[in-house]
C-alpha cells in the first residue's frame, strides 16, 4: 500500500473534487455508447468484483455456501438429468438457467459459479444502466466501480447459489427501464418491457420490483411525443408483460411455493424469538405465483406482505446476530454512503423527473435493506438483494462532485479525462491501493473461513459429470 495514512470520506471528496480541475468531456452520448459501456461494466464486475475482490471479504475460503447447498445442486441435476420435478419449489427455472447451462459441461459445482459470474454480469450491466439514467456515464461507471467495496455484491461472484442470478436479474431490469426512461424509443420500450417481464420471472419477489418499474415506464411512455408514439409505447408494455405471463408456468413448475410461503419470515427465527402463527396461504389459487395465479389476487399479497413486516418483533435490530453483521458489513461504510447520499440528492434536485425516477426505482432496493437488517439479521445474502442501491448512490454521488448537478438543459457528458482520473482515483481505494474503510484488507470485514465447509457435502451430480469442482479451486 502507498505511505500515505488512511483516506476519511471527507478526504476522498476533497481528492476527487480536486479532478475538476481537468476540463471535462461535452461530447453527447449515444445509446449505442451506452451499450458499449454496458458490456464494458459487466465485464469488469465480473473480472475485479467477483474473481479478485471477492477473495477478500471471504478470508480463506474461495466459495460461498449456504444451508440449502444441497438443493442448489439438485435443482440443477434435475434439469441436466430432465427430471424437472425435483427442481426446488422455491426458485424459479430463469435463476438457474445459466447454472444449468455451464454445468452440462462442467459440472455442478463448477457450473454454479459460472451461474454466479452470469448473475454479477447483468448486475454490472444493470448498475451502470441505473446510474447512467440518473445522471452520466461517469455515475454508471461509478456505481460499478464501488460495487466492489460492498461484500454483498463482491461476493456474487463466489456465491453457489442461484442468489447472484436473481439479484443480477433484477439489477438488470431496472437497467434496462432506465434505459428507456434515458432514451424514450420503440427499441427501448421493448427493452423496458423485457426488463419487467424479467423481473417478474427471475424471481417471485420480482413483483415488488416489477410494479414500481412497470409504472414508471408507463409514466415515461405518457411523456413521448405524438399521441400515437404514446399509445405505441403503452401497447409495447402491454404486450410484453403478457408474454412474460404466459411464460410464467414455464419459470415457475407446478411445484412452485407462493410467494407467501417464500416470504415468510418466521421461518428463520426459530429458537430466537416467538411470534403467533399464522396461516400463509400456500397454492396459487389463494397465494401468488407469477402465471399460475390469479392477477386480481395480487393486491391481497401485498396486503399480506404488508402484514407480515408488521409482525417483525423490533428486538431483532438490536439481537447480536444483526449487530455482528451490521459492524462486519455495513456500518464502517456509513459515512461515505450517507455523504454520497446527500451529494447525489442534492446533485438531482434540479430535475423533479430524474429524482422521482431515482425514488421510484430505488423503493424496492430500499425496502430489502430495510427487511433485510430488521427482520433477516442483516445476512450476506439477505443484504444482496438491496445493496445495488448502496452502489448506485455512491456512483451518483462520484459523478455530481467531479461533474456537477443534473443540468436539464445541458447533455451528460461523456466519462472523459476528467472522469477516467475520478474514476482511476476511486479504483485505488477500492482495490486497497489507497488505504481507507472500503480496502479489501481493512480489518472489520467479515472472515468467512467455513464458507466453503459446505463443498465438502453431498452435492448431487450426474454420474458422467465431474463429481467435485476444479474450476472453481483454480481462482486466486
Amino acid at each position: 500500500m502507498l505511505p500515505i495514512g488512511s483516506l476519511t470520506a471527507s478526504t476522498s471528496a476533497a481528492l476527487l473534487l480536486a479532478t475538476r480541475l481537468v476540463p471535462r468531456s461535452d461530447r453527447p452520448v449515444t445509446l449505442s455508447t451506452d451499450l458499449l459501456w454496458m458490456g464494458i461494466s459487466a465485464l469488469m464486475l465480473v473480472g475485479v468484483g467477483g474473481v479478485w475482490l471477492g477473495t477478500f471479504p471471504l478470508a480463506d475460503s474461495v466459495a460461498i455456501t449456504t444451508s440449502d447447498f444441497t438443493e442448489y445442486c439438485r435443482s440443477v441435476t434435475a434439469m441436466v438429468e430432465g427430471t424437472p420435478r425435483w427442481w426446488s419449489p422455491n426458485r424459479s427455472v430463469l435463476s438457474g438457467l445459466p447454472a444449468t447451462w455451464a454445468a452440462r459441461h462442467l459440472g455442478v459445482q463448477d457450473g454454479l459459479l459460472v451461474g454466479a459470474w452470469v448473475g454479477q454480469a447483468f448486475l454490472g450491466a444493470g448498475l451502470y444502466a441505473w446510474g447512467r439514467a440518473l445522471h452520466s456515464p461517469l455515475a454508471g461507471v461509478g456505481s460499478v466501480v464501488a460495487a466492489g467495496a460492498l461484500v454483498p455484491l463482491a461476493a456474487l461472484g463466489r456465491m453457489l447459489t442461484f442468489y447472484p442470478a436473481i439479484v443480477g436479474g433484477l439489477c438488470f431490469a431496472t437497467g434496462l427501464v432506465a434505459l428507456y426512461w434515458r432514451h424514450p424509443g420503440r427499441r427501448t420500450a421493448v427493452l423496458a418491457g423485457v426488463g419487467v417481464g424479467l423481473a417478474l420471472l427471475v424471481d417471485l419477489r420480482g413483483l415488488v420490483w416489477a410494479l414500481p418499474l412497470v409504472g414508471l415506464a408507463g409514466l415515461r411512455a405518457l411523456t413521448v411525443r405524438h399521441t400515437r408514439n404514446k399509445v405505441l409505447h403503452l401497447a409495447i408494455l402491454v404486450a410484453l408483460v403478457a408474454i412474460a405471463h404466459r411464460l410464467g408456468p414455464s419459470a415457475y413448475l407446478e411445484q412452485s411455493t407462493t410467494l407467501e410461503v417464500l416470504s415468510d419470515l418466521t421461518k428463520g427465527w426459530k429458537d430466537i424469538v416467538w411470534v403467533p402463527h399464522v396461516r400463509v396461504p400456500d397454492s396459487a389459487a389463494t397465494g401468488y405465483v407469477w402465471g399460475r395465479s390469479p392477477l386480481v389476487h395480487i393486491p391481497d399479497t401485498l396486503s399480506w406482505l404488508a402484514d407480515q413486516g408488521a409482525r417483525v418483533p423490533p428486538t431483532l435490530r438490536t439481537h447480536p446476530y444483526t449487530l455482528r453483521a451490521r459492524a462486519q458489513l455495513l456500518d464502517p461504510l456509513e459515512p461515505w454512503l450517507m455523504g454520497a447520499a446527500v451529494v447525489a440528492v442534492l446533485g438531482l434536485l434540479r430535475s423533479p423527473r430524474l429524482l422521482l425516477f431515482a425514488l421510484g426505482s430505488g423503493l424496492p432496493y430500499a425496502v430489502a435493506l430495510e427487511g433485510a437488517i430488521a427482520a433477516r439479521f442483516a445476512g450476506l445474502r439477505f443484504l444482496g438483494n438491496g445493496a445495488p442501491l448502496l452502489a448506485l448512490v455512491a456512483g451518483v454521488g462520484l459523478a455530481v462532485l467531479v461533474v456537477g448537478p443534473v443540468r436539464t438543459r445541458r447533455p451528460p457528458p461523456r466519462i472523459g479525462m476528467r472522469g477516467l482520473m475520478a474514476l482511476g482515483l476511486l479504483q485505488l481505494v477500492v482495490l486497497g491501493a489507497l488505504p481507507s474503510d472500503l480496502s479489501p484488507l481493512s480489518h472489520w470485514r467479515a472472515r468467512y473461513k467455513k464458507a466453503d465447509a459446505g463443498l465438502l457435502t453431498a452435492c448431487p451430480a450426474p454420474p458422467h459429470l465431474p463429481q467435485t469442482p476444479t474450476l472453481l479451486y483454480q481462482l486466486p
